[in-house]
């Protein structure tokens, strides 16, 4: 994905898209679980914190303030 997609995405998910968050989802999920893994040492606190934070990530994205924070943002529910 270009960075003028995720952009658009950004946008759609800010304005209730499902598809497009799931877009952006995919896009960070590796990442996710990776930071979460290295810090919990666990498998499976890991994933429930991913899960957590996409939920909590999903229910809060009409507060992002900022197509380009989407990354960092993500990253400190996380």
């Amino acid at each position: 994905m270009d960075r003028e997609e995720f952009r658009k995405d950004v946008k759609l998910a800010v304005s209730g898209d499902k598809q497009a968050f799931s877009r952006l989802y995919a896009l960070v999920y590796e990442e996710l679980y990776r930071t979460a893994f290295y810090s919990l040492r666990n498998e499976h606190d890991a994933a429930d914190t991913v899960s957590d934070t996409v939920l909590d990530a999903y229910n809060s994205i009409g507060k992002l303030r900022s197509e380009e924070a989407f990354r960092s943002w993500i990253f400190k529910i996380l």
